[in-house]
C-alpha cells in the first residue's frame, strides 16, 4: 500500500511540473511573438537553469536556438558557453577583461552598449542589432534588421527593419518588454 501512495504523489508531482513547465513555455511564445511584433525577426528565450530554449521564432529552425560550432578561425564556439559569459560583458571584475564580441546566431557581435540592467546590444555590421538580457531564470536574446541608411531596399525587394539603430531597438524592447519581465522576477 506504501508503494502505491508514493507512485501517486510522484505521478501528481510531474503532471504539475508539466502543467507549469507548459505554461512558461506558452508564456514565453507569447513574448517572442511580442518581440516579433515590435520588429525583432529573431527571438530566443532560454531557461537558465537546463539551457533548453523555451521558445524561438521558429520552433523548426535550429539556427534560433543555442549551438555549438567553428568560426572561420576553426575555433569551437559554444553559444551556451556565450550566455555564460555575460557577466563578462555588463559587469567585470576589477582586474577581468571585458568581452567585446559576443557570439549568437552563428554571428559574431560586436558589444557597443551595456546597461546597468543585466543587458546588452551588439552590432553586426552596421546591418543588424542583437539585445541580450539576462533574467534570474532565463536569457532573453532577439535580432533585428536595421534599416539601410541608403534607403534602399534588400534583396527582395521589400525592407522588414523596423529600426534606425541599436539605440532604438534596445529602447522598444526594454520599454515594452523586458521592464515588464524585470517587475516580474521580484
Amino acid at each position: 500500500m506504501n508503494k502505491f501512495i508514493c507512485m501517486v504523489v510522484f505521478f501528481a508531482a510531474s503532471i504539475l511540473f508539466a502543467e507549469e513547465s507548459h505554461e512558461r513555455i506558452k508564456a514565453a511564445q507569447g513574448y517572442v511573438k511580442a518581440a516579433q511584433n515590435l520588429g525583432f525577426h529573431k527571438v530566443t528565450i532560454i531557461d537558465r537553469s537546463t539551457y533548453k530554449t523555451l521558445a524561438c521564432t521558429y520552433s523548426r529552425k535550429i539556427a534560433d536556438c543555442a549551438r555549438t560550432y567553428k568560426d572561420v578561425n576553426n575555433k569551437s564556439i559554444n553559444e551556451n558557453q556565450e550566455l555564460l559569459d555575460i557577466h563578462y560583458i555588463v559587469s567585470p571584475k576589477k582586474n577581468q577583461e571585458s568581452k567585446k564580441h559576443f557570439w549568437f546566431y552563428g554571428k559574431q557581435h560586436k558589444v557597443i552598449y551595456t546597461g546597468n540592467n543585466p543587458y546588452f546590444v551588439g552590432m553586426k555590421g552596421a546591418k543588424e542589432v542583437i539585445c541580450v538580457c539576462q533574467f534570474n531564470s532565463l536569457w532573453f536574446i532577439a535580432s533585428a534588421r536595421l534599416v539601410n541608411k541608403k534607403g534602399s531596399l534588400g534583396k527582395l525587394g521589400v525592407s522588414n527593419a523596423k529600426f534606425n539603430s541599436a539605440e532604438s531597438a534596445l529602447t522598444k524592447i526594454d520599454q515594452e518588454i523586458w521592464s515588464s519581465l524585470l517587475e516580474q522576477e521580484m
